[in-house]
């Protein structure tokens, strides 16, 4: 098997360390980066911060109606900060990624704007929360009342609720939206907002509002205008606006931010009523390097299959190699009885002592056949605690096999033992999970991963030494929390394998990033015939090197014995010995340099927020968090693999960030997801590893540098408040040209830890995935709509479903589960696309009533007759008046509107083009008459002096000459059918498309004719073309306006546009 860059991850089960007691949340984690400069006023800057969160925690008071507060929390301050006056301890478990709150560096993408990364969806606690330093900054009142704006974030990174906001230029959450031709502002409060309407000259979809006047009676929601004063509520059932494009009711299926937050596990757990609030309580604490306590299985059960022998040779490399040095390491061994072999733990600073401390470790397991769990990690705390030192935040590696002996009682004292010590427990079992594995791990917040027994033939069982390396390095990788700890585990970048052919033969790459301590090793099973005999590799400069070291042999791997330094590509031929029929592997590791906030790094997690997910109840999303430092890495390749004990899916499972909603969230976050495909069956274990290969000219990151220049953050031609408009995040994070960094071809391989469900009885039971981007508009007549969307599968994302249910009515409340079928339905006779491409159907709705709102929905039905999710809803006003007589002589609409086809299309594009081709003509001929004109009036001009009492003025030959605008003449343009299908396919496709009920009158984008003419009179010359497409014509330019009316309920935009036009349709 061929593998490049692997790396480890732990799939998490919930991100936030916070516990609730009594009404107080107690453990948060504020986290402050290592890339932070420790501030002038460092102890008035903590200060700062500490207020912010009383001020949360009084805000979060009074909107729970008084059930909940912070009542404590911690800070972890940098490792090169002074104390800043404050009593600082050593942390205990807690680390900078477990941080709900985030203190950062002022973001290239996001400004000086608090943001939540949200990944999982409604309902789903976030990633975190990322605060800028300018947020604390003296005096700044840029972000409105702190406390406020860090309880809209906890709301999102603990409730998993979302914004209830537009953002500027987003096609899916517009700042405004149109309903019944009028337009609104989007949001959710219990009374309208005043305020004044600002656009930018540039953008006809940059609007915001900035709120004045008196807007005294607003009180809510939190998760809309949380700045405004007497705003201190959510959205509930009864002021919450589930029409509003907003990222809240797309995700959340129009809930209010209310009930998401009331079906919350915190206040379903809640048993008691008001609680009296207490302030904060801080504790300021610093990461250090972790310590850490390996400990061996010695019973008779290890003895199975080799078991121990493997780990014998595992845990030497492990010992002597892979450690990174400096680390202080103990050796414990249990049966029924525990032993330590080491006086406390043992820092590993020279060779001598890594080969005394693996000498204690006995060459053979007892013959005791029980095993004790809780004798084990009491000794391990126990070494922890040598000397006095605190066992607090360090860690215990357990290997054995299934605690098949034990009992879950036992297990729960175990585990009870190491949380009271804050000590993190990882488990590496062999063959099969137990119950308590999960239960050592997950309440430990420790790593779990398996090395699965190979039974026949006993020459293939060097896989499970391979991975029983690639599962300590996992788990090191998972414990290690200090900075420069991390950093220093290696990686590894290459491995394959073969026990048929007489060589074994490939490359691996080496950039700048990792050549740093390589190791290339050939993995052999037999130690007296190894079957290994020559090594040959080959430079990047060309060089050969025909070498082969065996003081790595007690592991059971071969070395060329040469220093492997030089970047770039490097191969390699390693020639076995024909009739042995032992396996060989070549697996190359190596260490990255610790370039500032350069590291690459994969991150596996789910949705699944408990030890064992159920895709039944709710279907399992896959999530591939892929940065560069803190920054997304956009546009790579990311596939996952999905193995389970009962089967495996063969074909690589490709991950998007295209922010389609269902399952990805925001597009360009650097988060790649997928709904996880076919979980059959009752409880089975699925092990997931991820792909991610990135290339030349095509993947890149973000320039992220705190130096750079203010004026490259944002390129908006409008100053924004990021309380009022925050840059981040709607449906996609924009990436401005200039802040793209070009990232070099690399791969990476993350493997990561079991992941336990449930699912369904049979394929055939999947059904589609939900739509979650339907989005609509409108021809000139208004009576013509085009709806599209991203196609789903039929199984949930994957493959093809076999029809689409699009319907309407008139009452939005019956667009249900239950009542959806009775609603009208529109035929759609266009096949479903595959999963991920978009999809769009054409209407003719002039029958259905006028000057009345009419809400669609549609959702995917596979060849099983399984139905999907109902889409997010999208509201249509046909403005034009209709006959309601039919053909047929009978009045009234028919029941719904009917479906394009191809030729109708065409006839519409063919129709629109000579309609075009009309317009254009009249322009040039007007323009034509217009520059006769002006040469005759200069030609009268030239020679004449005209008096004006100040000066004379003369036309020059430079102004007689002077060239105007001209709209050039283009040959007949001949377009068959198909071209005109394809055309109209393309514009509707690329072009700037309204989302939800953002539907605008297609001729109320447009200025009246003579605003067009002058629009083309400002260009300096236009190129001629032989062939083209009808032009586009330009959108109006917004002049900023005053409102003096209710924005909640109605905006002068819309009157405004109406003035502006010749006809109102």
């Amino acid at each position: 098997m061929l593998r490049y860059f692997i790396t480890f991850a732990q799939i998490v089960f919930v991100s936030s360390k916070a516990v609730l007691n009594n009404g107080g949340y107690d453990g948060i984690i504020i986290g402050i980066s290592e890339y932070v400069s420790e501030p002038s006023d460092c102890a008035a800057f903590l200060t700062r911060l500490e207020q912010s969160f009383v001020d949360a925690s009084s805000a979060l008071h009074e909107a729970t109606d008084q059930k909940l507060f912070f009542r404590s929390a911690t800070v972890l301050l940098p490792t090169v900060w002074s104390n800043c006056q404050k009593q600082v301890e050593p942390a205990t478990g807690e680390s900078y990624q477990d941080a709900e709150f985030r203190i950062e560096n002022s973001s290239p993408l996001f400004g000086d704007s608090v943001y939540t990364q949200q990944s999982k969806g409604c309902g789903k606690r976030g990633d975190f929360v990322q605060i800028p330093t300018s947020f604390y900054d003296m005096n700044s009142n840029t972000h409105g009342h702190k406390g406020k704006t860090l309880l809209h974030e906890w709301a999102k990174v603990r409730y998993g609720v979302f914004d209830e906001f537009g953002f500027p230029n987003d096609k899916i959450y517009p700042t405004f939206y149109e309903s019944e031709e009028r337009d609104i502002h989007t949001g959710c409060s219990n009374e309208p907002v005043l305020g004044t309407i600002t656009c930018d000259p540039t953008s006809s979809d940059n609007c915001h509002l900035t709120p004045n006047g008196d807007n005294s009676k607003v009180t809510s929601s939190l998760m809309y205008m949380h700045y405004l004063e007497n705003v201190s509520q959510f959205c509930n059932e009864t002021t919450h606006n589930r029409f509003a494009p907003t990222k809240q009711n797309l995700l959340c299926h129009g809930r209010s931010t209310q009930s998401v937050i009331n079906s919350n596990l915190d206040f379903q757990n809640l048993t008691m009523g008001p609680v009296s609030i207490r302030r904060t309580a801080f504790t300021y604490k610093r990461i250090e390097k972790s310590r850490f306590v390996l400990v061996i299985d010695n019973s008779k059960e290890m003895e199975l299959m080799r078991n121990f022998y493997f780990v014998r040779s595992a845990v030497r490399r492990f010992i002597l190699e892979d450690l990174p040095t400096g680390t202080e390491l103990g050796l414990v061994i249990f049966d029924s009885l525990a032993i330590n072999l080491t006086d406390g733990t043992v820092s590993l600073d020279n060779d001598d002592t890594r080969k005394h401390l693996f000498g204690e470790i006995p060459e053979e397991a007892s013959q005791l056949d029980s095993k004790c769990l809780t004798c084990a990690i009491n000794k391990a705390i126990e070494t922890l605690e040598f000397g006095g030192k605190l066992a607090g935040g360090n860690s215990v590696i357990i290997v054995t096999t299934p605690l098949r002996g034990m009992d879950l009682d036992s297990i729960e004292v175990a585990t009870s033992i190491a949380t009271q010590k804050n000590v993190k427990l990882s488990v590496i079992a062999f063959n099969e999970t137990f119950e308590g594995h999960s239960v050592l791990t997950s309440k430990t917040n420790g790593y779990f991963g398996i090395v699965p027994l190979n039974v026949l033939p006993p020459e293939l069982h060097l896989t499970m030494l391979t991975r029983l390396v690639d599962e300590l390095l996992a788990a090191l990788h998972h414990q290690a929390t200090h900075p420069n700890q991390e950093i220093e585990i290696p990686i590894t970048i290459h491995e394959k394998a073969s026990n048929t052919t007489s060589i074994i033969e490939g490359t691996f790459t080496l950039d700048r990033s990792i050549a740093r301590d390589v190791l290339f090793a050939v993995y052999f099973y037999d130690q007296i015939k190894t079957g290994v005999r020559k090594i040959q590799i080959t430079a990047p400069d060309g060089t050969i090197y025909s070498s082969r070291s065996d003081e790595h042999k007690p592991s059971n791997y071969f070395t060329p014995g040469i220093q492997i330094t030089e970047p770039g590509l490097w191969s390699y031929v390693v020639e076995r010995d024909g009739t042995s029929k032992q396996p060989h592997i070549v697996k190359v590791t190596t260490r990255q340099f610790s370039a500032h906030g350069e590291k690459l790094s994969v991150k596996i997690f789910t949705s699944v927020e408990t030890a064992e997910g159920n895709a039944t109840i709710e279907p399992i999303k896959l999530f591939a968090e892929v940065k560069q430092g803190r920054q997304p890495v956009l546009n790579a390749k990311v596939e996952a693999t999905v193995t389970s004990n009962q089967h495996s899916f063969a074909v690589p499972i490709p991950l998007f960030d295209n922010g389609n909603g269902d399952p990805d969230v925001t597009e360009n976050d650097g988060i790649y997801s997928r709904y996880l495909p076919y979980i059959l069956g009752n409880r089975t274990e699925y092990s997931i590893s991820v792909s991610v290969h990135g290339y030349e000219d095509q993947t890149f990151s973000v320039y992220d540098s705190s130096l750079r220049d203010q004026n490259q953050r944002s390129k908006r031609a409008i100053s924004l408040d990021p309380a009022i408009v925050p840059m981040c995040c709607g449906s996609s994070v924009t990436i401005p040209s200039h802040l793209k960094k070009p990232i070099s071809t690399f791969s990476r391989i993350t493997v990561g830890p079991l992941l336990v469900a449930s699912g369904y009885a049979s394929e055939d039971l999947i059904p589609p995935g939900r739509i979650s981007d339907l989005y609509v508009t409108s021809g000139i007549d208004r009576t013509i709509w085009n709806f599209t969307w991203t196609a789903t599968g039929g199984d949930l994302d994957y493959g093809v479903a076999q029809r689409y249910d699009l319907r309407y009515g008139h009452n939005p409340d019956l667009i249900n589960d239950e009542m959806f079928e009775s609603l009208d339905q529109v035929g759609v006779n266009r096949p479903p696309s595959p999963a991920g491409l978009t999809d769009y159907v054409i209407g003719n709705f002039d029958h259905l009533p006028h000057f009345r709102p009419i809400f669609f929905a549609l959702r995917a039905i596979d060849l099983n007759g399984n139905k999907g999710p109902i889409s997010n809803i999208v509201e249509v006003f046909v403005a034009k008046p209709v006959s309601t007589t039919t053909p047929g002589g009978s009045g009234g609409p028919p029941p719904g509107g009917s479906i394009l086809t191809d030729a109708e299309i065409a006839g519409i594009a063919f129709g629109s083009a000579l309609a075009l081709g009309l317009i254009l003509l009249v322009i040039v001929i007007c323009l034509k008459r217009r520059k006769e004109k002006s040469a005759q009036y200069r030609q009268n001009l030239n020679g004449i002096h005209l008096n004006k009492g100040i000066k004379t003025i003369k036309a020059t030959e430079n102004e007689t000459k002077r060239p105007i605008a001209v709209i050039p003449t283009q040959d007949p343009m001949h377009w068959s059918a198909s071209e005109l299908l394809q055309e109209h396919e393309k514009r509707h496709r690329n072009s700037t498309i309204e989302p939800h009920s953002y539907v605008r009158d297609f001729e109320n984008r447009y200025a009246s004719m003579s605003d067009v003419t002058d629009s083309y009179s400002r260009s300096a010359y236009i190129p001629e073309s032989k062939h083209v497409g009808p032009p586009t014509l330009p959108k109006p330019k917004r002049p900023e306006s005053q409102l003096g009316s209710e924005l909640g309920s109605q905006s002068s935009l819309a009157s405004d546009r109406r003035r502006r036009n010749i006809t109102q349709v």
